[in-house]
């Protein structure tokens, strides 16, 4: 069994492979790129590394102003609301865990148990 760590090679050619699958999959999402970019841009920002919301130069600032105000639909019970919210925090951010631990909660209060065990 090779224990050896991937070479910077290797981890280049697994990140711009993740980047191609991850365009793949927000082509169904959007009818066109978001924020006027390319799908090049895109998947070239992805393949370095960078979230979506970094691509398309979403603020830290309005992440956090979008969390909060996603926090406050789940407060009022506002499931559907907040699921939108949480989801779209998590397309552009997909590193960020109380992002997904909020559109859990969202599912839990829809009932959607399946979709929030995963």
């Amino acid at each position: 069994m090779n224990t050896s760590a991937p070479t910077e090679a290797q981890m280049k050619e697994a990140l711009a492979e993740l980047a191609k699958a991850s365009v793949t999959s927000l082509k169904t999402v959007f009818s066109t790129p978001p924020a006027g970019k390319s799908w090049e841009e895109i998947e070239d920002g992805m393949a370095q590394g960078k979230s979506l919301g970094e691509i398309c130069g979403l603020s830290g600032e309005r992440m956090d102003g979008a969390y909060e105000e996603a926090r406050r639909k789940l407060e009022r019970k506002d499931y559907e609301g907040a699921k939108e919210t949480f989801s779209s925090l998590c397309l552009y951010d997909q590193q960020t865990p109380k992002y997904w631990g909020g559109l859990t909660k969202c599912c839990e209060g829809l009932k959607y148990y399946e979709e929030a065990a995963g």
